[in-house]
């Protein structure tokens, strides 16, 4: 599957919703929760753990992979068109993620991600360059 830049795709399959994302030509697969437990529904997506085989126990042992990425998202209705809208940190950068169903089944699901326009890492350093510079 070949991604377009800052976006993703997430396919309904046997094993739940799963799909790639690809942030700053990072790609990398991604899982999808929806949860509906509390009043604004939102779904979780985050990185797939990975696994590492050891030869000494002859045994797969799962770990998280660098960089980490995980995301809320809150659904909002826009018009006729049910979307979820989110905020994400990765490699020290401030995303916006959206993510929409392509049709009403419900089987796929789009994503769009920017780089948000508050940076607060960025902003602290300026701060202290700043003050190191007085």
């Amino acid at each position: 599957m070949c991604l377009r830049y800052n976006s993703g795709i997430i396919v309904k399959g046997k094993d739940g919703y799963q799909g790639r994302l690809s942030i700053e030509g990072v790609e990398f697969d991604i899982v999808c929760t929806f949860w509906s437990y509390q009043k604004p529904n939102f779904i979780w997506l985050q990185r797939v753990k990975e696994k590492n085989f050891d030869e000494k126990t002859n045994t797969f042992n799962s770990y998280i992979p660098k960089p980490f990425f995980e995301c809320k998202a809150n659904k909002t209705k826009r018009s006729d068109t049910m979307n979820y809208r989110g905020q994400f940190m990765f490699v020290g950068f401030k995303y916006d993620l959206m993510a929409w169903f392509e049709d009403k089944t419900e089987k796929k699901l789009n994503i769009r991600i920017n780089r948000s326009e508050s940076q607060p890492i960025l902003k602290r350093l300026n701060e202290l360059n700043k003050e190191k510079y007085k």
